[in-house]
C-alpha cells in the first residue's frame, strides 16, 4: 500500500525537479512530539519535489559522529527551519545549530509555540525587526508541520515573484570589460614584445582554481565542454600552488615551463624571460642575493637585445625591489643603483596590457561598490557572476608569469586581497572577511591588520579554532624566511587566542624558537625585532610567564638598546612575577638590574619607568634588591612617583603627590606654545590627579584642593594646551563638582569664568592633536550640565557631528563614559539622557573598536535608569554574540556590577562566554567563577 502523504495526495503523484532546495529542520531530539512533526513536515515538504529534507534520525549510519554528521548537513543546506516550543526552551544542540545559521548567514524560519508558556525565549526576543530572519508565533505544536512548509513554499515564491518583477536581479557585475576583448595589437607602436592574445582567450583552468581557492566558495563549475583552456593554463594552476598553497617552488618544473614558452617568445625576449626566471626561482627558495645577481644578468641582456625601455624598466624595479629586501635582511646599506637608474629615467613608467587590465578591474570595483550603494531597498541579488573580475585578476597574473616579472607576481597578492575587500563589502559574506583576513595577514603590515579586524569585528567573533589554524598555516607558506617568520608572529599575535590548546602550545614553542634565533643571530633582520613585543602582547595571557621572561632576559643579554622602550611597556603590562617560577622572576630582576647599573643602558629607562613600580608592587620580596637600586641610580624617579605607587595610600603622601603633580601642570600651563614651541608630554599628570581621587577617599585641605581647581581653569583658559589636555581639564573639575561638591561651592566663581570663556577655551591650537575640538566643547557642555545649565539643544547639534571623525568619537565617547563612571548614584536631566541613550545605540555600530568599547561602557551605567533595561538587556545579548573579545569581557566584568541585568540575560551570557572561540572570554568566566552558575 502506498504512503499517504495526506489523505488525498500520494506520493507517486509527486512533481520531479531536476535540482532541489536542502532543507534542515532543526528542533529537539528523542521526544516524541518533536519526532512526530518533524517527520510530518519532512513529507510535506519532499511532496513538492522543490526540496530535500535532512533529519537526523532518517539518516544512515556513518563513520562521522553525530555532531559532526548534522553540523555538515546544517552548513550544506540553503534553509533551516526552528521548531521551538516556548515551554521547553532552546537546548544546547539547536543553540549550536543556531549559532551556526547566524555564522554563516544562512536563511532560517522561525517557528515558536506557545500553548503551554506564552513567555517569549530571549531568542525570539532577537528576531523582533525588519533586519532580522522570518519568525511566527504557533499557538498549537500540532500546526509546525503545516505551517513550516507552507511558509517555505511561500518563500520560493516570493523570490520568483522578485525575481520576474525585477527586484530580484542575478547580479551580473562584469559582463563588459573583458581581458579577452583586449586587442594586443592597439598596444604602443614601438612595443616589439607582446604575449599572444590566444593565451588570455584560454585560461579558464587558471580563473576557476583562483575563485575557488580565494573565494572559499564554488563560483565557477567546468565541465570540458564549455572549458578554454591551453598550456599556459595548466603551467598557471600549478604556480598559484606555489603563491596560495605553499607548495614548494622545487615542485614546479621551470625547466619544462620555459620550454613551453620558447615555442611562443622571440629568441631574444625568451632569453631574458629565461633569465628572469632563474631569479624568480632564487627569490622562492630565499637566496636574495642570488636572485639580484639574475636580475642583474637579465638587465644586461635587454641592455645587449636593445628591448623595450618598459622590458628594461620591469626588470629595474624587480632589482631596486629586491635591493631593498637585502638590506632589510642583512642590516646592511645599499646605494640601490637600480632606483638611481629609474629615477634618472625621463619616460613615464608603463606596462603594456598589464596596466589597462589594472584599470579596468578597479573600475569594476568602484562600479560593484557603487552599485551597490545607489541599489533599491527592495531590490537584492541573487548569486554573483565573478568570472569576469576573476578574468582580468587571472589575466594579469599569466602575463606576469609570461614575462617574468618577480615584483607583478608578488604584487598578485595584494590584488587577491583588493578582490577579497571587495567580496566583503559587496556581498558581506562572513567567509570572504576571514579570507581577508588571512590575506592581509600575509601581507605583513599589523596596523593593516588591526585596521580590518576593527572594520570586520565578526571575523574574530566567529573564527574557529580550525581557521584560526589554517589562518597560521597559510603565514608559515610565505618563501622568504624573516618576513615569514614576520607573518608567523603577526598572525600569532591577532589569532593566538583563537587556536585549540594543542596548537597553540606547538606554535607557542615555535615562535619561542624562532625569537630566540633571531635574538642570537648577529645578522638578522632588523625589522623583526619591532614586531616582537607588539604580538606578544596580544597573546601574552596564553603563554608561559616563564617564556616572555626567557625572551626579556635575551633582549637584555644582546643589549638591545632600540628595543628596550618596547620591552619595559611589555614587562609593565603583560608580565607578572607571581606567574613564572622563582628561578626565572629572580633572573628577571637580576637583567633588570643590570641595565640599572649601566650608564649608557639607563638612559632608556627615563621616559619608560613605570614597569619598575608595577614589578615592585607585584612582589614586594623579589623586588628588595631593585628597589635599593632604583633608591641609588634613580633617586629622583624614586622620591617622586615610584615612591608614591609602591606604598600604601595615606593623606599625607598623596598631598605632596599632588602637589608635585599640579605643581608640574603649572609649569606645562606656561611653556606650552611659548615662542611657537609645542610638545606633547610623556605624563598626562591631570589624568594622575584624577586617578588619585578615584583611588582613594582622603578629604585634601581647602589650600591644596583651591590650587588644583585654580591651576585646572588656568590650563583650561589661560594655556594652549592640546584638545585633550583640556579634556582631562574639564574631567577632574567634573570630579571636584561630584566627589568634592565643598570645594566646588567655595569656588563656584571660577566655574562660572569657565562658562563665560567658553569660546577661549575651544581656541585651541590644532597641529598638537588629532582630535577635533568639537570634543572639548561637548566636554564643557557635560561640565555645564553638572552646574545646572540647559544643554539639551546643544548636545542635538554636537553629537552628531563627530559621526565621521574617529579619533574624535573615540575620545567623545571614552570622556562620557568616565563622566558617568564618576559616581554610580549620579543622575542627568532626562532630556540629556535620553539624547545620549539615543546616540549610544548609534556608536555601538561604528566600526571603531574603541567607539563601541566606549558605548558599551556607556550604555551598562544608563541601564540605571529602569526604563533602559528591557532595551539594554536585548542589546547586550546581541553584542554578546556578535562583538568582539574586548566587548564580551567588559560586559561579563559589570555583570555582577551591574544589578539591572536580567537573570535569564546573565545566564544565556555566561553560557555563550564559557563556550567562547576566544581564549580570554573562557578564561574571563573562569576567573569571575561564571563557570559554577
Amino acid at each position: 500500500m502506498e504512503k499517504l502523504v495526506s489523505d488525498q495526495i500520494k506520493v507517486s503523484d509527486q512533481i520531479k525537479v531536476s535540482d532541489q532546495i536542502k532543507v534542515f529542520i532543526s528542533s529537539r531530539c528523542g521526544v516524541e512530539k518533536y519526532d512526530s512533526v518533524r517527520e510530518k513536515l519532512k513529507n510535506l515538504i519532499e511532496y513538492t519535489g522543490l526540496a530535500q529534507v535532512y533529519t537526523f534520525e532518517n539518516e544512515g549510519a556513518s563513520t562521522l559522529s553525530a555532531k559532526t554528521h548534522y553540523n555538515k548537513a546544517l552548513q550544506d543546506s540553503d534553509v533551516c527551519i526552528f521548531l521551538i516550543d516556548n515551554a521547553d526552551g532552546i537546548s544546547k544542540p539547536v543553540q549550536n545549530e543556531i549559532d551556526i545559521v547566524k555564522k554563516d548567514n544562512k536563511k532560517a524560519l522561525y517557528y515558536f509555540c506557545d500553548e503551554n508558556s506564552s513567555v517569549e525565549t530571549e531568542l525570539e526576543k532577537s528576531l523582533k525587526g525588519a533586519s532580522h530572519a522570518k519568525s511566527k508565533i504557533i499557538h498549537n505544536f500540532k500546526e509546525l508541520s503545516q505551517n513550516g512548509a507552507a511558509d517555505l513554499l511561500n518563500d520560493i515564491l516570493l523570490i520568483y515573484h522578485c525575481y520576474c518583477t525585477h527586484r530580484l536581479i542575478e547580479s551580473d557585475i562584469d559582463n563588459n570589460d573583458s581581458s579577452k576583448n583586449i586587442d594586443i595589437q592597439d598596444v604602443e607602436k614601438h612595443q616589439e614584445i607582446t604575449i599572444p592574445k590566444v593565451i588570455l582567450n584560454n585560461i579558464d583552468k587558471s580563473i576557476e582554481y583562483l575563485l575557488n581557492t580565494v573565494s572559499d566558495c564554488h563560483y565557477c563549475n567546468l565541465t570540458e565542454e564549455n572549458t578554454q583552456t591551453g598550456d599556459l593554463d595548466d603551467w598557471g594552476v600549478e604556480f598559484l600552488g606555489v603563491l596560495l598553497e605553499g607548495k614548494n617552488i622545487k615542485n614546479f618544473n621551470t625547466s619544462l615551463f620555459l620550454d613551453k614558452l620558447e615555442e611562443i617568445q622571440t629568441p631574444e625576449f625568451h632569453k631574458i624571460v629565461s633569465q628572469r626566471w632563474k631569479a624568480i626561482e632564487s627569490y622562492f627558495i630565499g637566496d636574495i642575493q642570488e636572485c639580484i645577481n639574475k636580475l642583474k644578468d637579465a638587465l644586461n641582456l635587454a641592455e645587449k637585445n636593445n628591448q623595450s625601455s618598459w622590458i628594461k624598466n620591469d626588470i629595474l624595479i624587480d632589482l631596486r625591489n629586491q635591493q631593498l629586501e637585502l638590506t632589510l635582511l642583512k642590516n646592511i646599506s645599499s646605494d640601490f643603483e637600480a632606483q638611481n637608474i629609474l629615477d634618472s629615467s625621463k619616460e613615464v613608467l608603463y606596462y603594456p596590457v598589464l596596466d589597462r587590465i589594472n584599470e579596468s578591474l578597479q573600475k569594476k570595483y568602484i562600479k560593484g561598490l557603487y552599485e551597490k550603494k545607489i541599489a533599491s531597498p527592495y531590490t537584492f541579488e541573487l548569486g554573483g557572476n565573478l568570472n569576469q573580475i576573476g578574468e582580468l585578476l587571472t589575466s594579469t597574473y599569466i602575463i606576469a608569469l609570461y614575462n617574468g616579472s618577480l615584483t607583478h607576481i608578488l604584487l598578485f597578492y595584494d590584488k587577491v586581497k583588493d578582490f577579497l575587500f571587495y567580496l566583503s563589502n559587496k556581498y558581506g559574506y562572513w567567509k570572504f572577511k576571514r579570507n581577508l583576513l588571512k590575506y592581509v595577514i600575509s601581507n605583513g603590515d599589523a596596523k593593516e591588520v588591526q585596521g580590518i579586524i576593527n572594520a570586520y569585528p565578526e571575523i574574530l567573533n566567529r573564527l574557529s579554532a580550525d581557521e584560526a589554524n589554517s589562518i597560521m598555516m597559510f603565514s608559515a607558506k610565505y618563501p622568504i624566511k624573516y618576513k615569514r617568520q614576520i607573518r608567523m608572529l603577526l598572525a600569532f599575535g591577532k589569532i593566538g587566542y583563537y587556536l585549540d590548546d594543542t596548537s597553540f602550545k606547538e606554535y607557542e614553542k615555535e615562535i619561542v624558537e624562532v625569537i630566540e634565533d633571531w635574538i642570537n643571530d648577529d645578522n638578522h633582520a632588523v625589522n623583526f625585532g619591532q614586531s616582537v613585543f607588539n604580538s606578544l602582547s596580544e597573546v601574552s595571557d596564553r603563554m608561559s610567564q616563564d617564556a616572555l621572561s626567557k625572551i626579556c632576559c635575551l633582549f637584555i643579554d644582546k643589549h638591545s638598546l632600540h628595543l628596550y622602550s618596547d620591552m619595559f611597556r611589555f614587562i609593565s603590562k603583560r608580565i607578572d612575577l607571581n606567574k613564572m617560577s622563582d628561578e626565572c622572576a629572580k633572573n628577571l630582576i637580576t637583567h633588570i638590574i643590570s641595565i640599572i647599573e649601566n650608564g649608557n643602558e639607563r638612559e632608556q629607562i627615563k621616559y619608560n619607568n613605570s614597569f619598575l613600580s608595577s614589578l615592585r608592587k607585584q612582589n614586594k620580596i623579589l623586588t628588595d634588591g631593585l628597589d635599593k637600586q632604583i633608591s641609588k641610580y634613580l633617586p629622583e624617579f624614586y622620591e617622586f612617583e615610584y615612591k608614591f605607587e609602591t606604598t600604601e595610600p595615606n593623606i599625607q603622601d598623596n598631598s605632596i603627590f599632588l602637589e608635585k603633580l599640579i605643581m608640574l601642570v603649572h609649569q606645562s600651563n606656561i611653556t606650552q606654545g611659548k615662542n611657537g614651541s609645542y610638545s606633547f608630554p610623556e605624563i598626562r599628570y591631570i589624568l594622575r590627579i584624577i586617578s588619585i581621587f578615584q583611588e582613594s577617599n582622603f578629604n585634601y585641605s581647602a589650600d591644596l584642593m583651591d590650587t588644583i581647581i585654580s591651576t585646572i581653569i588656568e590650563t583650561l583658559i589661560e594655556s594652549k594646551e592640546s584638545v585633550l589636555i583640556k579634556l582631562d581639564a574639564v574631567l577632574l573639575l567634573c570630579h571636584i563638582i561630584i566627589k568634592y561638591p565643598q570645594d566646588y561651592l567655595r569656588n563656584r566663581e571660577l566655574f562660572q569664568r569657565v562658562i563665560n570663556c567658553e569660546n577661549k577655551i575651544c581656541d585651541v591650537p590644532i597641529l598638537i592633536s588629532n582630535i577635533n575640538s568639537l570634543a572639548l566643547k561637548i566636554g564643557l557642555k557635560m561640565l555645564y550640565l553638572l552646574l545646572n545649565s540647559d544643554i539639551y539643544a546643544d548636545m542635538i547639534e554636537l553629537l552628531p557631528l563627530i559621526t565621521n571623525d574617529t579619533a574624535t568619537a573615540i575620545k567623545v565617547t571614552e570622556f562620557i563614559a568616565e563622566y558617568l563612571e564618576i559616581n554610580e548614584s549620579l543622575i542627568i536631566k532626562e532630556s540629556v539622557e535620553k539624547f545620549l541613550f539615543y546616540n549610544t545605540f548609534e556608536w555601538l555600530r561604528n566600526d571603531s573598536t574603541a567607539v563601541r568599547y566606549n558605548a558599551t561602557r556607556i550604555m551598562m551605567t544608563l541601564s540605571r535608569n529602569k526604563e533602559n533595561v528591557d532595551i539594554i538587556n536585548r542589546k547586550i545579548l546581541s553584542l554578546i554574540e556578535s562583538d568582539n573579545m574586548s566587548i564580551k569581557t567588559l560586559i561579563l566584568t559589570k555583570l555582577n556590577e551591574n544589578h539591572f541585568v536580567s537573570d535569564e540575560i546573565k545566564k544565556r551570557v555566561i553560557d555563550i562566554c564559557k563556550n567562547d572561540n576566544n581564549y580570554v572570554t573562557r578564561m574571563v568566566c573562569k576567573e569571575l567563577k561564571y563557570e559554577s552558575n
